[in-house]
């Protein structure tokens, strides 16, 4: 991190400057240790192995627990629920001739496939509020053999008082097992992010070899481990954990620091300026160099008392703060500028013609010429703003970028390698109808972090703060081309 500051030092500083900047460097050294070292104790990790030892061994009227919350008694943050769920696996004789004969819904039918062992096997896709309906209607027809799910976990303040019990278990270390009606155990999950469906998943099925999952994604499978299936119920979850170590994935996957005072540090100094005076959304709205709200395509004053942004004009009043870190006398980039479309990075075809016609390329275009003043700016060379588009596992089109889907995955990797960055996400769909062309139809900013073993991507549109949950529902059909921009580490702590 020093040597990415030093890159930076113009080589014509004088004596003074650099004598200055020497006492900067040590200053912003012992900040960047404390936000990468300090870790959240407040909510430390307290592991649920004794308390599985203990209902394990002693435990024998497992009914008395269902959709029940219980509490270690010895260390009152673990917490344990176990509720019934529709078997994951039902014999063929079962499931056609006893199940369906009795309810032949179609919810029942598409909920389960016949495997290549010859047994009917819930779908990994059903959700658990689908489950539990499920379940509701094999009781009306008098069926008993439901599975047991327990989760044990460690219990979340924050989370204490929610509605949905479920969601205070999405602690760091939770652990989730899936027992027969014979009390048979056949799955087991083991989580090593918080707030987030990343797990070891081992299957009786399977009982040398588990997979890995990677914000609900499958990121690695059949690897290795030696110790017996039944041992998971009394291992603890660090030495479970450690699989990932043994398999050399830990850098692709473990969140072992926390970076988040550097990064909250920089949307304080240059995103809360603008998202905290609540400007409204206004279409095609932006800052003119003299810092009037403007219409971006015609460079007219905008009309009535609520000016504000779109979310071009959003990205690009952040960025003006991004360079007004450095220079304090600088105003605004110029719009006309921003609009100068990139031609010259044109793949020529046939549809050639129509780029200018819709305006198919404003959105990357307008991006495009953001970094380059920021580049300009900060007389980046080496570390500089630039694309992402060397992800080793993402299929990357140099147009378009990547699919939506992959967004976080690659960003967290991005962030594993080097975590000295920011991000603009340009976000594309197809023209509906000839021609089919990408439309750029939206630009946002994305500032990830880490923390208390969670990856935090917080998000940013057209002058708010929005969330990675919404950008989710809303461009889940989209392409993303992501920019990464350096944190101007010097400029926000002098």
């Amino acid at each position: 991190m020093i040597k990415s500051i030093l890159n930076r030092i113009p080589l014509f500083l004088n004596k003074v400057t650099f004598i200055l900047f020497l006492f900067f460097i040590i200053l912003v050294s012992t900040k960047i240790g404390v936000a990468e070292t300090t870790i959240d104790t407040s909510n430390s990790f307290q592991d649920s192995v004794n308390f599985r030892k203990s209902f394990f061994l002693k435990a024998t009227e497992w009914d008395s627990f269902v959709d029940t919350k219980r509490v270690d008694f010895y260390n009152k943050d673990i917490g344990l629920i176990i509720t019934k769920l529709p078997p994951k696996y039902l014999s063929d004789v079962m499931f056609e001739d006893n199940i369906l004969k009795k309810n032949n819904s179609k919810l029942i039918k598409n909920s389960y496939f016949l495997n290549d062992k010859n047994f009917y096997e819930l779908r990994d896709d059903i959700d658990l509020k689908t489950k539990i309906e499920i379940k509701t209607m094999l009781e009306k027809d008098g069926f008993t053999n439901f599975d047991y799910y327990m989760i044990f976990y460690q219990i979340d303040p924050l989370f204490k008082n929610s509605n949905n019990i479920l969601t205070e278990t999405h602690s760091y270390g939770r652990i989730t097992y899936l027992f027969n009606y014979k009390k048979e155990m056949m799955e087991v999950k083991v989580y090593f992010h918080k707030n987030s469906n990343s797990y070891l998943y081992f299957n009786s099925k399977n009982p040398t070899k588990f997979d890995v999952y990677l914000f609900d994604r499958v990121f690695q499978r059949d690897l290795f481990y030696y110790f017996p299936f039944e041992s998971l119920k009394f291992l603890s979850i660090e030495s479970i954990i450690s699989l990932l170590y043994d398999n050399r994935i830990e850098k692709q996957t473990i969140i072992d620091f926390d970076d988040s005072i550097l990064k909250e540090d920089l949307i304080n100094k240059i995103i809360a300026p603008i998202t905290d005076k609540n400007y409204p959304y206004v279409d095609d709205g932006g800052r003119d160099r003299l810092g009037n709200f403007v219409y971006i395509n015609n460079g007219e004053m905008q009309q009535g008392i609520n000016v504000g942004f779109n979310c071009s004009g959003f990205v690009k009043e952040v960025f003006d703060n991004y360079i007004r870190l450095k220079d304090k006398k600088f105003q605004w980039m110029d719009i006309n500028e921003l609009k100068k479309s990139r031609d010259f990075e044109r793949i020529i075809s046939n549809y050639t013609k129509y780029y200018e016609l819709y305006d198919s390329f404003f959105g990357l275009d307008w991006s495009k010429n953001i970094i380059d003043k920021i580049n300009d700016y900060y007389e980046y060379k080496y570390i500089k703003a630039r694309p992402v588009d060397n992800d080793k596992f993402a299929l990357y089109n140099p147009i378009r970028g990547y699919k939506f889907s992959e967004l976080r995955d690659i960003i967290f990797r991005d962030q594993k390698d080097d975590n000295n960055y920011f991000y603009i996400l340009v976000f594309s769909e197809l023209r509906q109808g000839a021609p089919v062309i990408p439309l750029f139809s939206h630009i946002a900013i994305t500032v990830p972090y880490f923390k208390d073993k969670h990856f935090n991507m917080r998000v940013f549109e057209s002058g708010t703060e929005t969330s990675y949950s919404s950008l989710s529902r809303i461009r889940k059909n989209s392409e993303v081309y992501i920019i990464k921009v350096p944190l101007p580490i010097a400029e926000i702590y002098l």
